[in-house]
């Protein structure tokens, strides 16, 4: 019989941080694009920069996305604007287009709610005992009394 080994678990950033793991340039992008992002923002008009985001670069080609078709179509006024200023950041000089894209934000579900118990009475003890000496089943009307039993103990106080 062999033993297996088991690893310890390593966390997130440990793994995201670990040279030559191949994930560190990835990374790095991420952290450039998320820089431009907060630049770009700071140049246009405050309600649209926080529906906006640089999302790639490539080809000379800067892509920017929205969140929504309505802020996409105001941000598109600004391309100008948009052009020159990453134009202006130091390696980007050769950036000669803005592309714009719509890429809508993911919806956060809704919180889950704990499921809701039913609450019994008296009168509902009551119902379920009257209909369990009417019942022809035994097993079926011994289940509705115990239930009934228990109804009543959850609601004396």
């Amino acid at each position: 019989m062999t033993k297996t080994r088991y690893s310890i678990p390593k966390s997130v950033s440990r793994i995201l941080t670990t040279s030559g793991n191949g994930l560190q340039p990835m990374l790095e992008r991420a952290y450039f694009l998320q820089a431009l992002t907060r630049n770009l923002r700071d140049v246009v008009e405050p309600a649209l920069a926080g529906h906006i985001s640089i999302t790639n670069l490539r080809d000379n080609i800067a892509v920017v996305t929205a969140d929504s078709p309505a802020w996409l179509s105001k941000l598109r006024y600004q391309a100008p604007i948009i052009l020159r200023q990453l134009q202006q950041l130091p390696g980007l000089e050769h950036i000669g287009k803005v592309q714009f894209k719509v890429q809508p934000v993911a919806e956060i579900p809704p919180e889950a709610h704990p499921p809701r118990r039913a609450k019994a009475s008296d009168i509902g003890a009551q119902v379920l005992a009257s209909t369990a000496d009417g019942m022809a089943n035994n097993e079926l009307a011994n289940a509705l009394r115990r239930l009934a039993q228990q109804v009543k103990k959850s609601t004396t106080p």
